[in-house]
């Protein structure tokens, strides 16, 4: 299978039943397992005197696993415990009828998308079983390792701009609603900044942390939230007799009249001289 040398094929079934005797696990696990995976089968063995490729310092061997699953939408959970359970290196093919998909845990279950079974392959590449191990797990999982940096460390800075991006898209979603609530409330009152000037107090003011991991439509949408929190506080600024004097131009309520006070003159009016007595 993948296209792997034939001297590395070979089928061995992992019964479920030994897995949880050997491991001691309890019924909640069992149920979970259950539930995604119907059968377990060591498919390859990669190793120095199969492939004539050596050893490395960390990685003697590892396997691939062909997963066969009773559902689609698997829990990925169940992967993961299975990765931690057995002690070696693995490579899973999740199959579901005639689709399947690559998994590996390296620090998180990492995937690539579904495709026909015959169509899946992959590559032995590097000068020892390290580096062919390193080349699997950023074909299986996608990564863009970036200058300067090892694998373990562009995992964690993916990490951490996934995790920015969830927040981000949350505080969004946040955003959305209380600008629809403070636009009724403040219509006409308050248009937002330009969104320019709001960046160029953010390039100020921000870590360098944000501009090394963020991309420009993050900090474009950092920007849009300052500037709309600015003008939420500058909305709860105004003397409350003001916003009920004076409603919005584009309002439909009433505008209330204003109100008239009559002063008194502030220079005395000469009074007529010669006026004739009665």
């Amino acid at each position: 299978m993948l296209g792997l040398p034939k001297a590395t094929e070979m089928s061995k079934q992992l019964p479920k039943k030994a897995i949880y005797a050997k491991f001691q696990m309890n019924t909640a696990a069992k149920e979970k397992i259950d539930a995604d995976i119907s059968r377990i089968t060591i498919v390859n063995e990669i190793a120095p005197n199969k492939v004539n490729i050596p050893a490395g310092d960390e990685v003697k061997n590892f396997f691939v696993l062909l997963v066969s699953l009773k559902r689609k939408e698997f829990d990925e959970k169940t992967i993961a415990t299975l990765s931690k359970l057995i002690p070696q290196n693995i490579l899973f093919i999740l199959e579901y009828g005639n689709e399947s998909k690559l998994a590996i845990y390296h620090t998180k279950i990492m995937q690539t998308d579904w495709k026909p079974t015959e169509e899946q392959r992959i590559e032995l590449q590097g000068l020892n079983l390290d580096k062919v191990w390193e080349n699997i797990v950023v074909a299986v999982g996608s990564v863009e390792i970036e200058q300067g940096n090892t694998l373990d460390e562009q995992i964690e800075v993916n990490e951490k701009r996934q995790k920015l991006e969830k927040e981000i898209a949350k505080l969004e979603k946040q955003a959305r609603a209380e600008k629809l609530f403070f636009c009724k409330v403040f219509k006409g009152y308050f248009p937002l900044p330009p969104l320019a000037l709001s960046r160029r107090y953010w390039k100020a003011k921000s870590s360098g942390f944000f501009y090394s991991v963020l991309p420009k439509s993050i900090e474009s949408r950092i920007c849009h939230h300052l500037s709309f929190l600015l003008n939420v506080i500058t909305a709860w600024h105004i003397k409350p007799n003001t916003r009920e004097k004076q409603p919005p131009p584009n309002s439909d309520a009433p505008h209330p009249a204003p109100d008239i006070v009559i002063k008194p003159p502030t220079k005395k009016i000469p009074m007529p001289r010669n006026i004739p007595t009665p």
